[in-house]
């Protein structure tokens, strides 16, 4: 499971992602992925959130963020289950990034 906290200032995500491990898929070798992020890329997407003293913690399934990544960058499910371990990774990484939240709230009250 990968875990990431939540911080105050969200890096960007990146735009695209070239492959440690190219995917040759349908008889066509893909090197990078270039991500348009939608909601439809993370549906059906779970994560747990928790919160504790240490603050915000957002547990979720690497592969299942992986694939949002891949749906992210145009590319099927059966995608995903041809990348190396470490691309696994690293795109769970960037597809949670789209994710991160902006700034913690409850510190001030509303007007």
């Amino acid at each position: 499971m990968n875990e990431m906290k939540n911080e105050t200032e969200a890096p960007q995500p990146p735009e695209r992602y070239e492959l440690a491990y190219p995917v040759t898929l349908a008889g066509q070798e893909v090197r990078e992925l270039v991500f348009r992020p939608t909601a439809r890329a993370f549906r059906g997407f779970e994560q747990r959130v928790s919160q504790s003293a240490d603050g915000i913690t957002v547990t979720s399934n690497p592969y299942a963020a992986a694939v949002v990544a891949c749906k992210m960058a145009g590319q099927p499910e059966a995608f995903a289950d041809q990348l190396h371990p470490a691309d696994m990774v690293a795109l769970s990484g960037i597809a949670l990034s789209f994710l991160a939240a902006g700034p913690p709230t409850g510190r001030t009250p509303s007007r």
